[in-house]
């Protein structure tokens, strides 16, 4: 009888610690629910995590995020504690740990606990994450849509009076009985006239929302195509050019204009190039890229260059906006690869690390199969 009694206890005492770590997870779901803010969250979820514990009036927990610390009441530390990572995307962003007296002895059923808590957390990091990177690509997106706007009402205005200024300009140059100082100075002002309509015909681009003529493309043609032109150079200047392109069979034809996207991998090339005044390596490759919602065909432009900061990564699309000397180009390249993409109704990412390199992968929804 006293055995079963025992027996008896036991059960019962684990019941109580499983019923204690079920309201703790319950009440941990409660907080991260209630549409607080990070820190609050952070903040409560340490207060309720010791109630899961053998001993809750002994225990304690600390909340360690990005370089902030959360505690519960009566905070004490001790060299006694169970910790437990909090991971977002396999990078550690920090930890929850439960503090107790030396003379406590944890339960293995504890530490379970407090890696379930650090998943729920690391959960609720990136989606916070996940939801401040969209609302931000959506406000990126607005700001270029209006930017697209005006440059093609700015575009439209100048072109009439450019075109008058080119024509009148070519055909004074006809002129025999100009002298050399003035046909010197015609000369300039057809070379400024040139150089402003080129300006305009991709500030146009970056505006238009029409592609142009389109047609099956064979993505790894425009490629080789493209890259042609580069191959000479990229072993002039020490890089190593590396083309990882999808099986012919396994690539699907997109529905493109072949010369904007050819246009679209020249200006991502020159770039990558001029990122690696020393050499390096570029890897240009093509595959399918499958989402939550679609099928695509990915174009890959990746470099080992002096890569970009977060300030400068949110401003590449800019029209005009450029890192690089007034004599190597007009800030608008970047800008016209973004007026395509969008016309082919397609999406472009970066991803770039100050001294380690630039990735862009360009995404073609897939309209068309072999």
């Amino acid at each position: 009888m006293k055995k079963f009694k025992d027996r008896e206890q036991i059960y019962l005492g684990k019941i109580r610690e499983r019923t204690k770590e079920l309201q703790c997870m319950y009440e941990v779901a409660r907080i991260i629910t209630s549409s607080q803010r990070l820190p609050e969250i952070f903040s409560e979820v340490a207060n309720a995590v010791p109630m899961g514990w053998q001993y809750p009036k002994k225990c304690c927990c600390r909340i360690f995020v990005d370089q902030q610390s959360y505690h519960s009441a009566n905070f004490k530390e001790s060299s006694n504690r169970l910790q437990s990572n909090i991971l977002v995307k396999t990078e550690r962003r920090g930890w929850i740990e439960v503090h107790a007296p030396a003379k406590i002895s944890f339960l293995k059923e504890e530490q379970d606990l407090l890696d379930g808590i650090s998943r729920t957390l690391s959960s609720v990091i990136s989606s916070d994450y996940e939801k401040k990177y969209l609302n931000a690509q959506l406000l990126h997106a607005d700001r270029l849509s209006t930017i697209g706007q005006l440059a093609a009402g700015v575009t439209h205005e100048l072109s009439e009076p450019l075109a008058n200024i080119l024509g009148f300009s070519q055909l004074l140059l006809k002129n025999p009985e100009l002298t050399p100082s003035i046909h010197a100075d015609l000369k300039k002002i057809e070379k400024a006239s040139l150089y402003a309509r080129d300006i305009i015909r991709k500030l146009m681009t970056f505006a238009r929302s029409n592609p142009g003529q389109m047609n099956a493309v064979s993505l790894n043609d425009v490629v080789h195509e493209a890259l042609f032109l580069f191959e000479s150079r990229c072993a002039k200047e020490n890089i190593t050019l590396c083309l990882q392109l999808a099986h012919e069979s396994e690539l699907p034809l997109i529905v493109a204009n072949s010369g904007q996207i050819k246009q679209v991998l020249i200006n991502l090339v020159v770039n990558a190039i001029q990122a690696m005044p020393n050499g390096g390596t570029l890897i240009i490759s093509t595959n399918n890229a499958t989402t939550t919602s679609a099928t695509f065909v990915s174009l890959v432009v990746k470099d080992s260059g002096t890569g970009m900061s977060k300030e400068v990564l949110d401003k590449i699309f800019l029209p005009f906006f450029t890192t690089k000397d007034v004599t190597e180009g007009t800030g608008l390249g970047l800008a016209v690869v973004y007026g395509i993409i969008n016309s082919h109704k397609g999406k472009i990412k970066v991803e770039s690390s100050v001294g380690v390199g630039t990735i862009f992968e360009i995404l073609f929804p897939l309209q068309s199969k072999r």
